[in-house]
């Protein structure tokens, strides 16, 4: 009877085998068995004793294991009521009880938070249930749990026990099924408040039973349980963007767009000024207006949302390129009639600018409609951080680096053919060279290139990363904006209306047209002049193309129309002037 029932013959004697791991009920009566019989076998055959261990190993491989184990097969424990001391794990639970989840505990759970469990308890044999001494005939259902280590969870666990739910006392259905529910609250222990841990929750039943022993009427206290593991982990913990950096960078985007609104309304009212005029004002208008578009984008930054997580890359991108976009077109513009040195007549208009900039947005359209699509759209996503308790919410996506590379990547081409415009006109006359400014503004993108890496290693906190996004789009945008509006608004304010008289052409200074200078000096002085046979001809060509230059200039302003021969006339002084200033003579002093 010990072997098989793990009870003896007589009820009123029990071993105390409290806590012993068991494998299933079948398995374990088996081994029983097999233990007992290997017994009686060793006594005559050592070789039939091993092939019956063997047998029982197979088994043990083989069978469904209980909840200690990983499994979800019920344990049960009987004791003689009132003898806590003779309580032992049964091999078997009698087969008239069925103990199950109808709502498990949840495979994962945070520190402090409830899950709602409930369980049943199916009984064939009610009249064998006895009530105790309060007249319940179910004194005793709850949860238990504790930390799942050895030896494991069970109705009288008590150094690991981390938490109980109150008992469910009431009497026992007609129909034996008895359905429980309760909270199931876990906190971590005090030693390991930041590792997640894994516990072993149980739903524990009670009942008195009577049962004959050897004739005797003995009443058992029978314990129930079944058990499943709960990772528990600490309460997660959002790192969020600190409210001085938001609120500092939103009234800096306000300041920047305010400047930047003021630019535009100064550019359209100012339109007919040589100044403005001769910047071509439709493309500071366009550049305005995209830098407007991008500087909204800071305002999406602060909040991480399935919207702004679209949004941003839109505006900051659509503005961006609308503004680098329009200047680069405009100064093309610039660089291919400077660059025309056979004197043809070269007409670019400005609606073939404007598709130039429309074929740059429509690339950038496209990138960005197949980023911001099925299955690639960012959204806002979780990252934890190392202790895997505190994250952050960030814009995360399918291929998310590899669209951030592309789009990086394509804003780093239009940086490097604006350094490349600036470099082709930096001796373009000044009035229309902006060759500088395009420099100091690429150079602000190659620092925010530099700068941009730096959010990727720290992404753990999002303040130094909105900051760092937030002054790459200040530097890159804004400051383009002031480099490009300030000195031409200066230059208005200073002297209203620029006169052609007083052009001059890069670094080497000489004048294209008007003035009585040359290279740099008097043409009166003529000291820079030796005696000899140019000096004549030069001072006639000179005076020859400030007549015929101011005599175009003149026709221009008042409208009149201006015929081939005047620009002939004018060509031919230039062309003989060049050649005498800039090429060598016979006399090597007089070069």
């Amino acid at each position: 009877r010990r072997c098989l029932f793990g009870r003896p013959s007589s009820g009123l004697v029990h071993s105390k085998q409290q806590n012993i791991p068991a494998s299933s009920p079948a398995n374990s009566v088996c081994v029983r068995v097999c233990v007992c019989v290997c017994v009686f076998l060793a006594m005559r055959n050592f070789l039939a004793c091993c092939a019956v261990l063997a047998t029982v190993g197979l088994l043990l491989l083989s069978g469904v294991q209980a909840y200690h184990q990983g499994g979800d097969e019920m344990m049960c424990w009987d004791g003689v009521s009132g003898d806590p001391s003779s309580t032992v794990l049964l091999a078997q639970c009698p087969p008239n009880y069925r103990h199950y989840w109808v709502t498990p505990p949840p495979s994962n759970l945070t520190a402090g938070h409830s899950a709602l469990v409930s369980w049943e308890l199916q009984i064939d044999f009610v009249s064998s249930v006895v009530p105790d001494s309060n007249g319940f005939t179910m004194p005793h259902s709850n949860l238990h749990s504790c930390v799942s280590t050895v030896p494991f969870c069970t109705p009288s666990s008590t150094g690991d026990l981390v938490t109980t739910t109150p008992a469910i006392k009431t009497q026992i259905d007609p129909s034996g099924l008895m359905v429980f529910e309760a909270n199931l609250t876990l906190n971590l222990p005090e030693n390991r408040t930041n590792t997640p841990t894994v516990f072993t929750t149980i739903a524990h039943t009670y009942l008195l039973v009577e049962e004959l022993v050897e004739g005797v009427p003995v009443v058992f206290r029978r314990d129930i349980a079944i058990g499943l593991l709960t990772t528990v982990r600490p309460d997660e913990t959002e790192t969020t963007l600190d409210e001085w950096a938001m609120i500092l960078f939103y009234v800096l985007a306000g300041i920047a767009l305010g400047v930047t609104v003021l630019f535009l309304i100064l550019v359209l009212a100012l339109h007919s000024n040589k100044v403005i005029r001769y910047s071509s004002p439709l493309f500071l208008s366009i550049m305005a207006i995209g830098a407007i578009i991008a500087l909204v984008s800071i305002f999406f930054l602060g909040t991480t949302t399935d919207a702004t997580c679209v949004l941003r890359e839109w505006f900051f991108g659509f503005g961006y390129v609308m503004l680098f976009g329009a200047l680069f077109a405009k100064t093309f513009r610039i660089y291919k009639l400077f660059a025309n040195s056979e004197y043809k007549v070269i007409a670019i208009y400005n609606w073939q600018l404007l598709v130039a900039v429309f074929v740059l947005e429509v690339i950038l359209i496209i990138i960005l409609a197949v980023w911001t699509a099925e299955p690639f759209r960012p959204s806002p996503t979780k990252s934890f951080a190392s202790n895997g308790i505190e994250y952050v919410i960030k814009c995360d996506g399918d291929s998310y680096d590899v669209f951030v590379g592309v789009v990086s990547a394509y804003y780093l081409v239009l940086a490097v053919i604006g350094l490349m415009l600036a470099f082709l006109t930096r001796n373009i006359h000044t009035l229309f060279n902006e060759s500088v400014w395009i420099g100091y503004s690429c150079f602000c993108l190659i620092v925010v290139a530099v700068i941009t890496p730096i959010q990727f290693l720290i992404d753990s906190d999002p303040t130094p990363v909105f900051v760092l996004r937030a002054v790459g789009i200040l530097i890159s945008i804004f400051f383009t904006v002031l480099f490009m509006f300030v000195p031409k608004l200066y230059r208005v304010a200073k002297g209203g209306v620029v006169d052609l008289d007083t052009m001059r052409s890069g670094s080497q200074g000489t004048s294209m047209v008007g003035g009585t200078s040359l290279g740099g000096y008097d043409v009166n002085d003529r000291a820079w002049l030796r005696k000899g046979r140019i000096r004549k001809k030069v001072l006639s060509d000179f005076r020859g193309l400030v007549t015929e230059g101011s005599a175009l200039v003149k026709k221009h302003d008042t409208g009149e129309e201006i015929s081939s021969s005047d620009t002939t006339r004018l060509s031919s002084h230039f062309k003989s002037l060049a050649k005498i200033v800039f090429r060598s003579t016979d006399d090597g002093d007089e070069e």
